[in-house]
């Protein structure tokens, strides 16, 4: 079982940016390394032919000073001692005639390529011998030449029947050794640095700069994901708050970048979460308000009738027949509205025209205004295009918008329905009244269930507050918009936006 951290998200970007970070050193050291290889050769091997060109020139010289071998013999041994080769000079014929370790040292029977190169001395162009080169002490390796360095001295042709780098077998060189009697002639010196040493040294120091770099980024990571990833575990702790069901929880936003983003989205949605979980108390609240005052009142006049305290005349029977309408009615909005929010309200469609059900309303409603006082009149444009929808549903809007208008339009008000084309092609209906408007810090909430604008009005005079819920249930549910303006003491303006076609 493994432990919790191992699946924390800051475990897991810190093992990831290790990986990527050890991938990444490991690449840049390999390539560094052969890189540092070839180039640490390629100059060894520029050191050794500058450093062979000088013996050439070196020998060539003292040999023309004096025609004979015997500076040769000192100058080998000089320089031995400062490069650290095994130098043996030969003659034209293949005989030794200088010897940097001394004439009378071991022969060494080999050939080119077997631990030793060979140089061609030439004094004009007049061939006068060979020069080797073999290892020294210490291990150290012979000198490595470039293919151009040796096409360069072949072309500086020896005698006919002479080969440089095939000498007759009886030649005689020194031997590569580790016997120190045998060069007892020669003097110590302190063996010349390496360059491959410099290359070893070089890799060494790159890989503990890699080590300590890849630690110190690890643990820079490691705080830098920590302190990242606070605002997560933060909202994580808030999360779980929430599903215990404390909607109160918020986070604090920090920065405005991917996890700034998530905390305000978390806290935009405990607050609707808030929110709606006030509304549906709200609204459990007023359902119970509103069934209860209609069965209380037909309870009230049966229990009335059956103690023979009221007679059951037409009179009683009327109420009691009106507070069972109510009721119906209201039960009938709550169903309506449940289904419209579920979006499973199904819409008989047919093609009709939205200024003629506006006008049969308006007639249907003309009584009503007259017995309040109240002017209710309708104005829609001349040629309107018929719209795809249903009629009874459109009358139902239209019925609650003029509904709520004359109930919050005072005697000798005005209403006006007009009907017309909006800014964007579609269809535009109206309905505007001169009652006490509605102030800006609620007319957000005039769509909502259950909101009344003034809640000390009673039912009878401000309605269940379904009404104008119910108009955007159905608005929408034909594909369509409504909104509403107002100025406090100047009236409302309610405008249900419909598209022409139905596939809009």
């Amino acid at each position: 079982m493994l432990p919790s951290w191992f699946y924390s998200l800051q475990f897991r970007l810190t093992a990831g940016f290790a990986v990527a970070l050890a991938l990444s050193l490991t690449g840049v050291s390999l390539y560094a390394a052969q890189a540092t290889r070839q180039e640490t050769e390629r100059f060894a091997q520029e050191v050794d032919e500058a450093r062979a060109l000088n013996l050439e020139q070196l020998v060539s010289n003292t040999y023309q000073e004096e025609h004979n071998w015997d500076h040769v013999q000192a100058t080998l041994e000089q320089a031995a001692t400062l490069l650290g080769w095994r130098l043996t000079m030969t003659d034209t014929q293949g005989d030794v005639v200088a010897d940097s370790h001394g004439m009378h040292a071991p022969p060494f029977r080999g050939r080119m390529g077997q631990g030793r190169q060979q140089l061609p001395i030439v004094i004009g162009e007049s061939f006068i011998g060979s020069l080797f080169l073999a290892a020294g002490r210490e291990g150290r390796d012979f000198p490595r030449f470039s293919a151009a360095f040796v096409d360069e001295r072949k072309e500086q042709r020896p005698p006919a029947g002479y080969s440089w780098f095939d000498p007759p077998p009886e030649t005689v060189t020194v031997p590569v050794s580790s016997d120190t009697d045998v060069y007892s002639s020669t003097p110590e010196v302190a063996p010349e640095p390496q360059i491959d040493r410099l290359a070893a040294s070089f890799q060494d120091s790159l890989l503990l700069a890699g080590l300590a770099a890849g630690a110190g980024g690890i643990f820079l990571v490691s705080l830098g994901t920590r302190r990242t990833l606070a605002p997560v575990r933060a909202l994580s702790a808030a999360a779980r708050g929430l599903g215990r069901g404390d909607l109160a929880q918020r986070v604090a936003i920090r920065g405005r970048d991917e996890i700034g983003q998530l905390g305000r989205t978390f806290n935009e949605m405990a607050g609707a979460l808030q929110q709606a979980e006030r509304q549906r108390r709200t609204m459990t609240a007023d359902i119970a308000h509103e069934l209860r005052t209609p069965l209380s009142n037909v309870q009230g006049y049966l229990e009335a009738i059956t103690d023979g305290v009221v007679e059951p005349d037409p009179s009683t029977i009327n109420t009691l027949h009106e507070q069972t309408l109510h009721l119906s009615r209201l039960i009938e909005d709550l169903r309506l509205t449940a289904t419209a929010e579920a979006g499973a309200l199904h819409l008989e469609r047919t093609t009709l025209r939205l200024d003629e059900i506006a006008e049969e309303t308006v007639d249907a409603f003309l009584p009503r205004a007259s017995e309040k006082g109240v002017r209710l009149t309708v104005n829609a444009e001349p040629g309107l295009p018929e719209i795809s929808a249903d009629h009874t549903r459109l009358h139902q809007v239209v019925t609650n918008l003029l509904d709520n208008a004359l109930t919050h339009t005072p005697e000798r008000g005005t209403i006006t329905v007009s009907i017309g084309r909006s800014d964007e092609g579609q269809l535009r209906l109206d309905v505007a009244d001169t009652g006490s408007g509605i102030s800006p810090d609620r007319l957000p909430y005039v769509f909502d269930q259950f909101y009344r604008v003034d809640p000390s009005r009673s039912r009878e005079t401000g309605g269940a507050g379904l009404g104008l819920t119910i108009v955007k249930r159905l608005v929408e549910a034909h594909g369509g918009r409504v909104t509403a303006e107002s100025e406090p003491g100047r009236g409302t303006r309610i405008s249900v936006h419909l598209p022409v076609n139905a596939d809009d």
